[in-house]
């Protein structure tokens, strides 16, 4: 019981790995970019978790899984860490496993994508 409780409680976290893996498959397959043009970033400041540069073209893309849903401040941390690592992006994707705040769904700016849970199903069909 008790090592079931412990992996129930931190279950997201032990997801989080294989939802990234899945959020890239979702990102080259809707950005045509080949899967092993993406990566994730790292210098000694920052992490990001979806890294692509294809052709000068720069993506850059965060993912979470968890119970909750991403609000702008996600979106606001990351720009502030591409700042800090002089990323120059073209565009950015958040990947969430429960949805966006009401903030970022009326977000009028095209250089920013959101994928939901329901966008995976285009890996499958």
């Amino acid at each position: 019981d008790d090592v079931l409780n412990e992996i129930k409680n931190k279950f997201d976290h032990y997801c989080s790995l294989e939802f990234e893996l899945a959020c890239i498959n979702l990102l080259s397959k809707n950005l045509n970019i080949p899967k092993d043009e993406i990566s994730s970033y790292w210098d000694k400041e920052n992490e990001i978790d979806i890294y692509a540069n294809y052709d000068g073209f720069v993506i850059v893309a965060e993912a979470k899984y968890k119970e909750r849903k991403i609000c702008k401040n996600i979106l606001n941390l990351l720009i502030q860490k591409c700042e800090k690592s002089k990323i120059n992006w073209d565009k950015i994707a958040l990947f969430s496993k429960s949805g966006f705040s009401n903030e970022l769904l009326g977000l009028k700016d095209n250089r920013v994508i959101l994928f939901e849970l329901d966008d995976f199903k285009d890996l499958y069909e």
